[in-house]
């Protein structure tokens, strides 16, 4: 196919057509290519998607953007074996940075991470999916987070919820909210206590519209949903198909808690 020589320099001097960077595990050229979107696309944001690699090749790829990485507004990262601890600080100069997606590949023999580096502190991130990545969420400043989403697989990863509804305290933006266990080991989610109350009281949501659960058990549904207060909060959905026992026993002592919600939505 043919195409004339203005059509051709059109395709070349459109900035907005060499925004989405996309570098699947095993691509020649890799340099080059990186080096043409980030010329042909000028100093337009872009967004970056690095596939399957390990997190040092992850690492190596994320050095080819140096002196761009204030442009880069959407970054999508799998690593697939290896601490992620490596990459935070190169994350955290991502200034304008309003998406990011890492995930880790579940491992018999999880990798363990240190959380002192986990720091995330990206003030203009508006939606964080992590998947299988621990964060240090003492130290991680989220000041414009809207959509936050934390899935966790067997074997890997641990999410220690008295961290996070303190991390969640913090997040006044935060709008949706996704917590899902992909395990058959339910205890991989850790609580403060199991019947108990968490000692620093209800976590305060007040944009929180829409909040989802996958692979908890009924009384760990209970413990999150008693730990919340979202006045705006209007969808529940329940996944996996899990949680009917909850819904008919439990729901009707907490529904006073969430008036907007008439009851959780339960997806198989």
């Amino acid at each position: 196919m043919l195409v004339s020589k203005d059509w051709y320099h059109l395709a070349f001097g459109t900035p907005t057509l060499w925004t989405r960077i996309f570098l699947p595990p095993y691509i020649q050229y890799l340099e080059e290519k990186v080096a043409s979107y980030l010329a042909r696309s000028k100093t337009i944001p872009v967004s970056v998607i690095i596939g399957r690699r390990s997190s040092i090749g992850c690492l190596r790829v994320i050095t080819l953007f140096d002196g761009h990485l204030e442009r880069i507004w959407s970054f999508t990262c799998v690593v697939s074996v290896g601490s992620v601890d490596v990459l935070w600080s190169e994350i955290n100069k991502m200034a304008v940075l309003e998406e990011l997606v890492l995930e880790k590949s579940p491992e018999i023999s999880p990798t363990i991470t240190s959380q002192r580096g986990n720091n995330l502190k990206v003030p203009s991130l508006k939606k964080l999916n992590v998947g299988n990545v621990d964060i240090s969420w003492a130290n991680t400043h989220l000041f414009q987070i809207e959509d936050l989403q934390l899935v966790y697989t067997q074997f890997q990863g641990v999410l220690v919820m008295d961290r996070l509804f303190d991390a969640l305290s913090r997040f006044t933006t935060l709008k949706k909210l996704f917590i899902g266990l992909y395990s058959n080991f339910p205890l991989y989610i850790r609580f403060w206590e199991e019947n108990g109350a968490r000692p620093k009281g209800p976590t305060s949501l007040p944009l929180l519209k829409e909040l989802k659960l996958k692979g908890l058990l009924d009384q760990q549904v209970e413990i999150v949903l008693r730990e919340i207060v979202a006045p705006e909060l209007d969808t529940i959905f329940l996944l996996e198909g899990r949680n009917e026992g909850f819904i008919t026993e439990r729901w009707p002592v907490l529904s006073g808690h969430f008036p907007r919600v008439t009851a959780p939505r339960l997806i198989k």
